[in-house]
């Protein structure tokens, strides 16, 4: 029987094989993305000179040939994009985000570095906390709110977009230095909420499906993405209610407003994480296989 292998040695190879994989992937996209510029300027370039060529003087003809065959490689390419695990990809990367936050949320985390090395883990601490705040990109969940139209909301209430502004917004710029965490964690709590019944209400098929649990799972089996599966969704289902150890259900974090140890600091890292459960949720939706907005 092969030995079972550590999980901190597995979570180090795990991290590593993406991080090859993905500087893999880029070196391709980044020659792609050099082609693409490539054409584009000789495609600006020549369409410009056309301008002042007057017909007859040269074969036009003979440099069609060419121009047709790169459109018919770009078309191939197209249709092999759509194929593509794009948005899956981005979600799985969002997962991986949000699940990395808990290697450094432990309590007194530098407690338990060597004194030698504090240096050293501060740095290791900030360039990931660097990474974090890119990922937990506001303006693109913000954007994938809109194409949700969960920029409109239901008569009464505010729109998941508004309340995910209001709790970003109260938290970087409070009333005062002693404003309640419930001013950012309440409006949070409630976007998150918001954008899941608003998900439920456009299913294809109106299951039941009582508890938050039950309704991120009902979604996914009826709108999840081509490669995105069940466990993606349990995955989403177990940050926001179940949690763990370490990492506290997210829907509680946003709800215990009375912790003592809810300082801002704690409050940007649950503010972050309810970010990156919003982007990991709606990237893993296909918008096609959901009712239209009801206007």
């Amino acid at each position: 029987m092969a030995e079972q292998e550590d999980p901190k040695v597995a979570l180090e190879r795990l991290i590593g094989e993406s991080e090859r994989k993905s500087q893999e992937q880029k070196a391709i996209s980044d020659e792609l993305s050099r082609t693409h510029q490539n054409v584009i300027d000789l495609a600006q370039a020549s369409r410009e000179l056309l301008k002042y060529r007057p017909t007859g003087l040269i074969d036009y003809e003979r440099e069609i040939p060419a121009w047709q065959r790169l459109n018919g490689q770009q078309d191939a390419m197209a249709t092999g994009m759509q194929q593509l695990p794009y948005f899956e990809l981005r979600a799985a990367s969002t997962s991986s985000a949000s699940g990395t936050i808990s290697i450094y949320e432990v309590d007194n985390f530098i407690e338990w570095v060597p004194p030698a090395q504090h240096d050293n883990a501060y740095r290791a601490v900030q360039q990931l906390d660097y990474v974090l705040n890119d990922v937990a990109d506001k303006t693109e969940v913000l954007n994938l709110l809109r194409e949700f139209g969960l920029d409109k909301a239901v008569a009464g209430k505010k729109s998941p977009l508004e309340l995910f502004q209001t709790a970003w917004q109260a938290y970087e710029n409070p009333a005062t230095d002693t404003s309640p965490l419930i001013t950012w964690l309440i409006p949070m709590r409630e976007s998150v909420e918001a954008t899941i019944d608003a998900l439920i209400q456009r299913r294809p098929n109106q299951e039941p499906a009582k508890g938050w649990r039950r309704k991120i799972l009902s979604i996914g089996s009826q709108a999840g993405r081509p490669a995105t599966g069940e466990v993606d969704f349990q995955d989403l289902a177990d940050q926001w209610q179940v949690g763990g150890s370490v990492r506290p259900a997210l829907e509680d974090e946003l709800s215990d407003a009375k912790r003592a140890s809810h300082d801002r600091a704690v409050s940007l890292t649950v503010l972050r994480r309810a970010t990156l459960f919003l982007k990991q949720l709606l990237l893993s939706i296909d918008p096609a296989r959901l009712r239209p907005v009801l206007q």
